[in-house]
């Protein structure tokens, strides 16, 4: 990303209206979100997959997911907090819904529109009190709150974990739970697809009828935006970016990189900063 939202010095933000990093190409967050639409609407694509937002919807982003905004109207307003991934960590320590929330992080309900909004409300009113410390701490009370009641809300309605509309939006869920565990590891379809127990054909399958997307093409553009990441946030030189993302040489790594973004890992690092 090509701005810092948050940082240890500053764990928590509330932000507004849709930043051109969100809607260029696609990126890679590095920090938790909460996103209530206010107004308007807009299609994201969050982990290659198509949600609409519109008045009233809220949305929980997790470090690690790529998202992309598109088809803004003009009127579109979103209001949103933003913490550390540690902070997001910890207010999921121990809480009973966690998983049901990862599998349903996009809802349209007035009663969770309420609950994000008296999020932002409070979080907004404390943000500016005390040090660092004290706002990560607020922070992660605030989103266990608000998580535990989302995962309330979610159990009432009948929304398990591990409970999908089909056995296909299953599978790509359990990839996607693969893919951003393991994706600095590998690039390679078979890994995924024995993980899985499937062939990597059935596999395939399975990505492009959920994504529009080959497996290898999900593979390669989850990489490259987490690339993008590292390279525009990470105190590391581009030959160590290579070996922490398991590349044989940095020639393959420079080569790999120019091949998906058309620039070399050094002069993207280099425009990004510019």
């Amino acid at each position: 990303m090509e701005r810092q939202l948050v940082s240890h010095e500053k764990p928590v933000a509330i932000l507004t209206g849709v930043f051109p990093e969100y809607s260029r190409e696609g990126i890679a967050v590095d920090c938790g979100h909460v996103i209530l639409c206010r107004q308007g609407s807009a299609r994201m694509m969050l982990n290659f997959r198509e949600l609409r937002q519109e008045k009233d919807v809220t949305v929980i982003l997790y470090p690690g997911d790529v998202v992309m905004v598109q088809d803004v109207s003009d009127d579109f307003a979103i209001e949103y907090l933003v913490v550390t991934d540690d902070i997001m960590i910890e207010a999921q320590l121990e809480l009973s819904q966690a998983d049901a929330i990862r599998d349903n992080r996009h809802v349209s309900s007035h009663e969770i529109a309420a609950l994000a909004d008296a999020l932002l409300t409070v979080c907004n009113a404390s943000i500016h009190f005390g040090d660092a410390k004290d706002a990560r701490d607020i922070g992660i009370l605030q989103m266990r709150s608000f998580l535990t009641a989302y995962g309330c809300w979610l159990a009432r309605h009948g929304h398990v974990s591990g409970r999908y509309a089909s056995r296909s939006a299953e599978l790509f869920a359990r990839f996607m739970h693969l893919l951003t565990r393991h994706y600095r590891e590998t690039r390679q379809v078979a890994f995924y697809a024995e993980k899985m127990n499937v062939t990597p054909k059935y596999l395939n399958g399975i990505i492009f009828e959920q994504t529009g997307k080959t497996a290898k093409a999900a593979i390669d553009d989850y990489v490259v935006m987490q690339l993008k990441l590292t390279l525009q946030t990470a105190d590391q030189t581009v030959n160590e970016t290579a070996w922490q993302y398991n590349f044989s040489s940095l020639s393959f790594f420079c080569d790999y990189f120019r091949r998906h973004v058309g620039l070399t890992p050094m002069a993207y690092r280099e425009q990004a900063h510019s």
